[in-house]
């Protein structure tokens, strides 16, 4: 009786044991894989490129009552002439936030600055809905001028 008692106490000391055993080994299985798979992080998207420009001359109103701006910009040929303005003119209001009207015309070359009408396009735009003198209404606001390759 003696050994048959003997045994059933050995049995139950090994199950406690293998289980405990087995329950740690299922627990650094879990430890080890959740560590060494790569996490997923979610994926923002690039950024988008920014329109291409080049601010050629910048000239700021003495105005203090209407704070404005006129710019001169290069647009090369292979970029977006309304998505390049459109760029400048949220590049020039982050830089200047008193701002309340600008203009900016728009080139293809630098040989092309010195003429007296844009090649490229023109924004017109102004925090009160008036044009670049505050007389008249300036619709849409902002207003996009982009002319194609030949001119019109």
């Amino acid at each position: 009786m003696t050994i048959m008692r003997y045994g059933k106490q050995l049995f139950k000391k090994t199950n406690i044991f293998s289980g405990l055993l087995i329950c740690a080994a299922l627990l650094s299985a879990l430890a080890f894989s959740g560590g060494c798979q790569k996490k997923s992080t979610p994926q923002t998207p690039p950024a988008p490129k920014p329109a291409g420009y080049i601010v050629m001359e910048k000239v700021l109103s003495d105005q203090p009552a209407r704070p404005r701006t006129t710019l001169k910009v290069i647009i090369p040929e292979k970029e977006d002439t309304t998505a390049a303005l459109k760029a400048a003119l949220t590049d020039v209001r982050k830089d200047d936030a008193a701002l309340k009207a600008v203009i900016i015309w728009a080139y293809r070359s630098r040989g092309e600055l010195n003429g007296s009408n844009f090649t490229a396009g023109k924004l017109e735009w102004a925090a009160d809905g008036k044009d670049f003198n505050g007389t008249n209404s300036l619709s849409p606001n902002p207003k996009i001028d982009a002319l194609d390759a030949a001119g019109r």
